[in-house]
């Protein structure tokens, strides 16, 4: 009797880690996922800034734009902080 207890005990304990085992490997693949775009969100953001000011580019056209531009100053709009998008 008492062996049987211990073999249903051991049977279902088995069964509970491995589904533990599935849920950690498929939360830990969603973390990854989750940090890979997360990275590429960060490096198309740092790219597009990185074009916008290296080669000094005035990306924005307007008025305010032109006006500054002829005082020799530029206003950081949207184009600026976050590149072309």
């Amino acid at each position: 009797m008492a062996i049987k207890v211990v073999s249903r005990l051991v049977a279902t304990l088995e069964l509970d880690t491995t589904k533990l085992q599935q849920g950690v490997a498929q939360a830990n693949a969603a973390a990854k996922q989750i940090g890979q775009s997360f990275k590429q969100a960060a490096g198309s953001v740092r790219t597009g800034m990185g074009k916008a000011g290296d080669s000094g580019e005035r990306l924005l056209h307007g008025q305010a734009a032109r006006r500054s531009r002829k005082r020799g100053r530029h206003i950081a709009g949207f184009h600026d902080i976050h590149g072309w998008v």
